[in-house]
């Protein structure tokens, strides 16, 4: 995934994340279990995402009915932690919230890795090709700064090298960030071995 489209998703996530999650209606009528069982199978933490619908219906003076939405949350778990989920999210370069339970935990966690390998395949040809345009964009604004050309024209090339070094930056931090999650839960992988 580009990074400019995970930087605009990690600021939408920012954004929702502090929306309420759940409307009056929704809180009125709500079936516990299956919301639990709803986030668990997303990979979301319980205690963040109850104490988000419980500030959602505190709002309408509705309180969740906890031990039914944990036990629909743990159901939902795993669903979640499959080896096929480890991979989809390591090759979109997300966070795992280590969720899994230590019986599909390994399995989960392996998969995840060899998705983050394969992101982090992704992410250095992304590389290769944010340092290509980088080279060529330098190139045009040389060649325009030799030639007499208008500002607008000198000021749209120093703008293309500005945002292909911008590309390139972003291709490099979650290089970093990749890198760091292989390391991390690798020695988490280890521990459960």
């Amino acid at each position: 995934m580009p990074s400019s489209i995970k930087y605009l998703s990690m600021i939408f996530f920012v954004l929702c994340s502090s929306c309420a999650t759940l409307d009056k209606g929704e809180c009125q009528t709500a079936d516990w279990n299956h919301i639990g069982f709803a986030d668990g199978a997303k990979g979301m933490l319980a205690d963040n995402r109850l104490e988000q619908h419980g500030s959602a219906c505190d709002k309408h003076n509705i309180v969740p009915d906890e031990p039914l939405y944990r036990a629909g949350h743990s159901n939902g778990v795993l669903e979640y932690c499959t080896p096929e989920q480890g991979r989809k999210l390591g090759r979109a370069g997300k966070q795992y919230n280590n969720i899994c339970p230590s019986e599909s935990a390994r399995d989960f966690l392996g998969e995840y890795i060899s998705g983050l390998s394969d992101e982090l395949n992704s992410l250095d040809r992304e590389e290769e090709l944010a340092e290509e345009n980088l080279a060529q964009a330098n190139l045009e604004y040389s060649l325009v700064l030799l030639q007499d050309t208008t500002a607008k024209r000198r000021k749209n090339r120093k703008s293309d090298v500005e945002v292909a070094k911008s590309r390139l930056r972003n291709v490099k931090s979650d290089q970093i960030n990749v890198r760091r999650l292989i390391s991390e839960w690798s020695r988490k992988l280890a521990d459960l071995t």
